[in-house]
């Protein structure tokens, strides 16, 4: 496997827990502002309820006609959303308010006196509600009835409002994190020019534009450099002690080719090889000599 740059390296294992941080917040402040919303939607549910409740009082015939505060309310409107019935103990609807014309939906079953349920369901066409239903006794001049008080909202704007909230979270959080991932990647570039440096002044050196590197480096880089600015010193020095040793081995075996060459024109064979046989100890000697000397030096051979 092909071995990546230390900067990729460095951003993926600073961008790996950034983005993980970012996801599990994401997850955290959706999960906080639903539960905020969820709370406030069952608030404003039993303030409705608790009005329609207060504003309702039994007739002579056990009728419930809720006096409604403002003819603005949203009970009063058609389709505004927002929903109310009254039912009795058998289920019997006993009063629905004038924003269910045209609408059908599920105000569920009725409760027993003092019980409270909340629910959620979806209605015709995918329209999610939320129900609030209390079951209460009334006793009224002798009189005792068991009546459900239903509210019911459209979460259509509840919804709304969550998507619009996340559209901004997740938004905000990836123009964040795109901003710190770039500017990470910048200042990843920045601090590591000094190793793009040294790499370039090290390919200096291998083709010959340079003898050494430079002295001045960040505080970390300073140890390397300085062991490999000794180690091409040292490699100077030996490859300077064989050129010498080499230059020294040619010029001490000149004298005893040139008496091999010389007694090689002689006619008696006996005087040849003792001139050969002297000549060639000679030279294995010399080149003994130069070994040991090249050897003494440092060189490898």
């Amino acid at each position: 496997m092909a071995a990546t740059s230390v900067s990729r390296r460095l951003l993926l294992s600073v961008a790996v827990p950034l983005l993980l941080f970012f996801g599990i917040s994401i997850a955290v402040l959706d999960h906080q502002f639903r539960k905020v919303a969820d709370d406030a939607l069952r608030r404003q549910l039993d303030t409705e309820l608790v009005a329609l409740i207060a504003s309702s009082d039994p007739d002579e015939a056990g009728a419930i006609a809720p006096l409604l505060k403002s003819a603005e309310s949203r009970l009063v409107t058609p389709g505004s959303g927002l929903y109310a019935r009254v039912v009795n103990r058998r289920g019997l609807q006993v009063w629905r308010s004038p924003s269910n014309a045209g609408v059908e939906i599920d105000f569920g079953p009725p409760l027993q006196p003092g019980k409270t349920t909340y629910r959620e369901f979806t209605g015709a066409g995918d329209v999610t509600f939320a129900a609030l239903s209390r079951g209460l006794r009334w006793e009224d001049r002798g009189r005792r009835l068991d009546l459900t008080f239903t509210v019911v909202m459209s979460l259509a704007a509840h919804d709304a409002q969550l998507n619009a909230f996340r559209g901004v979270l997740f938004g905000g959080f990836a123009v964040i994190a795109l901003g710190l991932l770039v500017t990470l990647g910048i200042l990843l570039r920045w601090a590591l020019r000094p190793l793009r440096v040294l790499s370039a002044q090290i390919s200096e050196v291998e083709s010959g534009e340079r003898e050494r590197l430079d002295s001045r480096w960040p505080r970390e880089l300073r140890g390397v450099v300085f062991n490999l600015n000794a180690l091409l010193d040292a490699e100077r020095h030996r490859i300077a002690r064989y050129r010498d040793t080499l230059g020294n081995l040619a010029h001490s075996l000149k004298t005893p080719l040139a008496v091999i060459r010389s007694s090689l024109d002689g006619r008696d064979p006996g005087a040849i090889g003792a001139a050969v046989d002297e000549q060639v100890g000679r030279m294995t000697a010399i080149v003994e000599h130069q070994l040991k000397r090249a050897v003494g030096g440092g060189l490898a051979v």
